[in-house]
């Protein structure tokens, strides 16, 4: 997993992963699986999912790399507590999966609560494992 920083101010982490003979998986499969994740999470609640390939392509081709075949978000919320207005700028959070021909990508925000990344990052490792690896 790779730490970047997007537009200079938010520190997300994202990893790639070459689709293979063995890999043979689709952004929608890693969205179900880091669903089925969250569900069994006691400290997570899953919100929704949010296609955002079609809904860029709803806004025009010219608002979609054509090197993008599917892109999609889980929301979810992580963590208890709510015991300041603060709190609320970072729930919920999301994962962006995105697939091309060749590599389905993810990334996220990272959280300023260390042990959240670390369960996220648990999770995306598991989702892209075999199916019956982690079920």
């Amino acid at each position: 997993m790779t730490v970047s920083q997007l537009n200079e101010q938010y520190p997300t982490c994202e990893t790639h992963h070459v689709k293979s003979v063995e890999l043979k998986i689709t952004a929608q499969d890693v969205l179900n699986r880091l669903r089925w994740l969250i569900d069994e999470c006691d400290d997570a609640r899953f919100v929704g999912e949010f296609d955002h390939y079609s809904h860029s392509l709803g806004q025009g081709p010219e608002y979609l790399n054509a090197s993008i075949k599917d892109a999609r978000c889980v929301l979810f919320c992580l963590g208890h507590q709510l015991e300041k207005l603060n709190d609320l700028a970072l729930c919920p959070q999301s994962i962006g999966i995105c697939e091309t021909d060749d590599t389905i990508d993810i990334i996220y925000l990272l959280s300023p609560q260390k042990e959240h990344n670390e369960i996220i990052d648990e999770w995306i490792n598991l989702s892209m494992q075999a199916e019956e690896r982690i079920h």
